[in-house]
Formats: structure tokens, C-alpha cells, sequence
């Protein structure tokens, strides 16, 4: 606000940003520049919103707000840069003065991995190859800062995922009767069928239905395994950064969670804006998160089209 205006517009300026509907109400902070180049200017760009309430928040409200609570799901879109971005201001920023009583599970590393030689101000050639890291899975210029800035924070990081070895015997046998897993015992028919939707869909409806069963127990092992990470933290609090669809309410993680640790839960979720939608409310519930915050678009990449290109090369004769 400018110092020199009068101060009867102030005042009326002030109780129009608050009188304002969420999605109209600015954000006068931003701890980030955005990177990703589409939809800058989109009008929920920066804004941050607490669903159950509508209302919408600073950066330093949703840290404020999220430290109340010892769990932290942050779903993000993995190649938004914007999001990367964000997931390593809030690691510096939740929990500041407990951090080394705080831990960081990430979707990106799995039970293969190693994370215990791992300590701040070491050369990321050093940590990648401690980490044993894999660009062609999970680009290291966009988990690398994250997994730093813990460090630095003194933050145990830990695994969540599972491997490939152990996802190929999963795909055939289903998923081994161990506590790790035991978790998926508990999901019911129609959160299945949800996930059956979704893999469906995140294959572009490319293969049949009734074979995409072992993908279903595959989702479920992941989602299973992310919140066994959770459970075995040494700390107090733990951070947990995966895709979005992981850590959704209804579906993911929280599910494999108990009654008592859901309530100890929040889960904010980084959204990439769209160019036909200007609502917060089209976007997501609070059935799928406690939080919304929204980003720029990284790109318009068609990936069903990459996806059929694919499977055309593969098998021509199942491509629709």
C-alpha cells in the first residue's frame, strides 16, 4: 500500500481485500520466482488457500498453520519447478527451531538407497553417487536442493518408495504379507476401484481395465510404503514430498495411516493453474487436501500423445 494515499482509501482498500472472494485475495509475499513460463498471470497464481475454511493465506500463514502439526504431505506435479521451489522454502521454514527433530521422506528415493552417509556440505557428485541417484528417474537439479537444504537444516532424510525389484515382484505376486505392507489389507473395494480410475486415466485409458490390476497393487504398495517411512521416523516430525496423487486424502498415503495420526496430519497440495479454470473450488476438495497452493504452468506437453507414440513403436496392434 502506498504510504501517501489517503487513509480513508487505505481503510477502504483494506476491507475490500478482506471482504474479497478467495480466489481474489492477493498475495502481497511470495518466497519464490517462478520459474515455469505458462499462465504467469493466471489470477490464482501465488494464492494460497485452506480449504476447509476458503480462506486464503500468506506463505508465512501456511507455515505458520503447518507447523502445528507433526505430519506434512506435500503433493507436487514432479517436473514443475515452481514446486521444487516451494518444497525447499517450506523444508526451511517448517519447524525452524525443532528441524533436527524433523524428518524428510521423499517419494524420489527408494529402500535400494542408502541415506545414512549422507551429511551437509558434501558436492552433489559426492551425494549422488552415496545416494546411488538416478537422473534418467528423478533429475537431480530438481530433488538436489531439496535433499541440501534438509541437510543443512540437519534433517534426517529417509526413503519412502519402493524399488524397481520390489515393484516387479509386486506387478506378479501382489504384495508381500509383511508390516510394511499391511496397510493395503485395510483399503477398501471402492478406494480401489478410485485408483483403478486413476490408472486408467494416467495411461490414457491406452490399456484395458481389467489388465491393470497389478498396477492397482503396485499403487497401493507405494502409498503403503511412503506411510511405513512415516511410522518409523525416529523424530518428532516428518516431512513427506510426493506426487500429488500419493499424498490425496481420499485415495493415498493418509489411508495407510492410523485414525490417530490422520488427525495429527496436514496435506497441502502444489497445483499447476489452468488456463479454463479461475475458481479454487474447481480445482480440489478438502477430501484430497487441507491445502491448495497454486503455481504456474511448466508446460503444455501433451503426455497421452508421448504415451501412444510409445506404445505404437511397442505394439501397434493394442494402441487405440
Amino acid at each position: 500500500m502506498m504510504k501517501h494515499l489517503a487513509s480513508l482509501i487505505t481503510s477502504l482498500s483494506l476491507f475490500l481485500a478482506a471482504a474479497a472472494p478467495a480466489s481474489q485475495t492477493p498475495n502481497t509475499f511470495m518466497p519464490v520466482t517462478w520459474q515455469s513460463p505458462l499462465l504467469k498471470d493466471h489470477p490464482l497464481v501465488g494464492h494460497i488457500i485452506a480449504l476447509e475454511s476458503q480462506r486464503s493465506l500468506s506463505p508465512t500463514e501456511l507455515v505458520s498453520e503447518l507447523s502445528q502439526y507433526p505430519i506434512v504431505l506435500i503433493g507436487e506435479k514432479h517436473d514443475n519447478a515452481d514446486h521444487h521451489q516451494i518444497e525447499t522454502w517450506l523444508i526451511q521454514q517448517l519447524y525452524p527451531s525443532d528441524s533436527a527433530n524433523t524428518s524428510l521422506v521423499l517419494e524420489m528415493l527408494d529402500d535400494s538407497q542408502t541415506t545414512n552417509t549422507i551429511i551437509s556440505g558434501m558436492s552433489d557428485s559426492d551425494l549422488k553417487q552415496r545416494l546411488n541417484w538416478q537422473d534418467d528417474s528423478w533429475p537431480w537439479q530438481d530433488y538436489g536442493p531439496l535433499i541440501k537444504a534438509a541437510l543443512e537444516q540437519n534433517m534426517p532424510v529417509h526413503s519412502g518408495n519402493i524399488s524397481r525389484d520390489a515393484i516387479n515382484t509386486i506387478y506378479k505376486a501382489g504384495a508381500p504379507k509383511t508390516q510394511r505392507f499391511a496397510s493395503t489389507q485395510g483399503i477398501t473395494q471402492a478406494v480401489k476401484d478410485q485408483v483403478l480410475d486413476q490408472v486408467y486415466e494416467s495411461h490414457c485409458q491406452l490399456m484395458p481395465r481389467n489388465q491393470l490390476a497389478p498396477m492397482v497393487s503396485v499403487q497401493l504398495a507405494r502409498d503403503a510404503s511412503l506411510a511405513y517411512a512415516i511410522k518409523q521416523r525416529s523424530t518428532d516430525n516428518v516431512i513427506l514430498v510426493a506426487g500429488g496423487f500419493h499424498t490425496d486424502k481420499s485415495v493415498g498415503v493418509p489411508l495407510h495411516l492410523s485414525p490417530l495420526e490422520q488427525q495429527h496430519t496436514r496435506t497441502m497440495l502444489l497445483v499447476e493453474v489452468d488456463a479454463t479454470q479461475e475458481q479454487a473450488k474447481d480445482y480440489t476438495t478438502l477430501s484430497k487436501a487441507d491445502y491448495v497452493w497454486f503455481t504456474p504452468k511448466a508446460n503444455n506437453t501433451n503426455y497421452c500423445d508421448d504415451l501412444r507414440q510409445q506404445w505404437q513403436k511397442k505394439s501397434p496392434s493394442h494402441v487405440k
